[in-house]
């Protein structure tokens, strides 16, 4: 498989292009490409995030404890209504980041699995247009972000398997990594189950989130009060 070094730099090659042709399709304006660009870049090396001794690990978590806190404090009111609790706020999730949420991650995954699949980038795309929610900036840019993120996933996977091809003799040869990077499912029926619920609870928060749905329905007061009635009904029933 390719190296970091590789990885880095033809992801960055890559994120480039495809920093360009995001601003080539209208889907941002020039003074937000270099987020594009980063997007792409740090996609690129995502995948290996399932390497407990890669250093995407611990620059994507590194970075996650620094990025997600303020994205989170800034959606939910009670956590921003001081600068003290705001404060506070980022160093405990950022805490939890770095350390319960990376034990965690190290312990249940392995190397080429879920990571190391085409619904995985599709669902790192996702997360990337969910994750750049901004009334100011629009839908475009999102969209523009999503295709960086998938994109530069995708250049990953895509050298994994270029280098699990042998083309120093006289014919191709075929290493036993290749066919483990760009596939659709992997090992174990559980990853696969956990892939693929994920990947649909990203795509239906996505479709809710381009078209501005509300998470849950709207219910009129009637409608509120005969719900109500009909759970306290049953809390009688069975408590």
């Amino acid at each position: 498989m390719a190296n970091y070094e590789n990885h880095l730099k033809w992801g960055i090659i890559s994120a480039v292009v495809v920093g360009l042709g995001v601003g080539w399709m209208g889907l941002s304006y020039p003074k937000y490409l270099p987020l594009v660009i980063a997007t792409a870049a740090i996609a690129s090396l995502a995948p290996d995030v399932d390497s407990n001794s890669s250093r995407p690990l611990q620059i994507i978590f590194q970075g996650a404890a620094f990025v997600i806190p303020p994205i989170l404090i800034w959606r939910i009111r009670i956590l921003h209504t001081t600068p003290e609790i705001a404060i506070l706020s980022w160093l405990v999730m950022g805490a939890i980041v770095l350390y319960p949420m990376k034990w965690v991650f190290k312990k249940f995954t392995i190397h080429r699995g879920v990571f190391h699949s085409i619904p995985a980038a599709i669902i790192f795309g996702l997360i990337c247009f969910l994750i750049a929610r901004n009334e100011g900036m629009g839908r475009k840019l999102q969209l523009g972000l999503a295709i960086a993120g998938f994109s530069g996933y995708m250049t990953h996977l895509i050298l994994d398997e270029l280098w699990a091809v042998d083309f120093n003799g006289k014919k191709l040869k075929m290493k036993k990594s290749f066919g483990t990077a760009i596939c659709l499912i992997s090992p174990g029926i559980w990853n696969n189950i956990a892939l693929y619920f994920t990947l649909f609870s990203i795509s239906w928060l996505s479709i809710i989130e381009w078209y501005r749905l509300p998470l849950w329905p709207l219910f009129n007061p009637k409608q509120m009060a005969f719900i109500s009635k009909a759970i306290d009904r049953l809390l009688t029933d069975w408590l």
